[in-house]
């Protein structure tokens, strides 16, 4: 899933998505979980605080 959504966003996109933990649908999932057309996915990227 993480990498055709690489190849349609670019390597930018890319770098971001191998830093970041993947959620699908509220629930934390693997980079090859399949997805479809009515889930929602989200990309949290790192983070720091204190």
């Amino acid at each position: 899933m993480l990498a055709a959504a690489a190849e349609r966003f670019g390597p930018a996109f890319a770098d971001l998505a191998g830093r970041s933990r993947l959620w699908v649908n509220g629930e934390p999932a693997e980079p090859w979980a399949p997805v479809g057309e009515e889930d929602e996915v989200a990309l949290l990227p790192p983070v720091s605080g204190g």
